[in-house]
């Protein structure tokens, strides 16, 4: 693109302003600038990567999107470390050093040059920003929803992965890391796999955020993930009652997103 100078680009933004135009201006990255009839601008970054799954890498085509994403937000972040957030799991009795062997394996087989697991029950937030600060990923595991969003919230890890992906890197999820990326938590409420954890240390209902996801998907979309047909019914009926579009996941989907946009990878639900 041809390099815009201060007086030309003043010129162009004065000419679209009555028509509350979007442009694009390549810079280090994309910044989609809005201009509204008064002349106000509002800016925000691009898509963020995003590699959400039911039971994370199950097929072929999960683990080449996961080397392709991770491969891209290296370019950027410089760095190819993943943070393995495993708290879903271990609140559910996952054998934690078991986990992260597996991932680790798993991980660096497609493309991670580390992979540091972090139980954020027992970490400081300032252990979790560092962490997050140096990586390329971060990988939320599956198991209890309500309780991995609530030691996000606690430890401010909402923040550090939301600099991360807006600085180019990846969240992957599975299961529960995936409805944790969507714009709200409501979605486990259509099967009721999860204790909510009504009256104890980690009840959401405490927190001013509630069950508010991270809300890391284009247009504020949610996730439901586990998808079956002995779920149809009640994705029919629960479907409507969000304002948000709802994408469905089965065992062998996934939803991944780039600054290009988002698709569906395998059956696209249309319930």
């Amino acid at each position: 693109m041809p390099r815009i100078v201060p007086g030309k680009l003043n010129c162009i933004l004065r000419s679209v302003l009555a028509l509350g135009a979007i442009i694009y201006i390549s810079t280090a990255t994309q910044i989609e600038t809005t201009l509204d009839m008064n002349g106000m601008q509002s800016t925000k970054p691009p898509l963020g990567r995003l590699l959400l799954t039911s039971s994370g890498f199950v097929n072929e085509a999960i683990n080449d999107e996961f080397t392709r994403l991770l491969e891209d937000a290296a370019s950027e972040t410089r760095s190819r470390k993943v943070v393995y957030i495993q708290d879903a799991a271990m609140m559910e009795g996952g054998d934690a050093e078991l986990y992260v062997r597996d991932m680790r394996k798993r991980l660096t087989a497609l493309g991670a040059s580390e992979v540091v697991g972090v139980q954020l029950a027992h970490s400081p937030a300032a252990k979790v920003a560092q962490l997050l600060s140096s990586a390329a990923c971060v990988y939320v595991e599956m198991g209890n929803t309500y309780f991995v969003a609530y030691h996000i919230r606690r430890t401010q890890a909402d923040v550090a992965i939301r600099d991360l992906v807006n600085r180019g890197g990846l969240f992957c999820g599975a299961s529960a890391g995936a409805i944790v990326a969507g714009a709200t938590l409501k979605v486990c409420e259509w099967k009721a796999w999860d204790d909510p954890g009504h009256g104890q240390s980690w009840d959401l209902r405490s927190l001013p955020t509630g069950l508010d996801g991270l809300n890391l998907l284009q247009d504020g979309m949610s996730v439901f993930p586990h998808y079956s047909d002995q779920w149809r019914n009640r994705v029919a009926e629960m479907k409507p009652q969000h304002q948000e579009t709802v994408v469905i996941l089965d065992e062998s989907s996934a939803l991944v997103q780039e600054p290009s946009g988002c698709r569906v990878l395998g059956t696209n639900y249309d319930t």
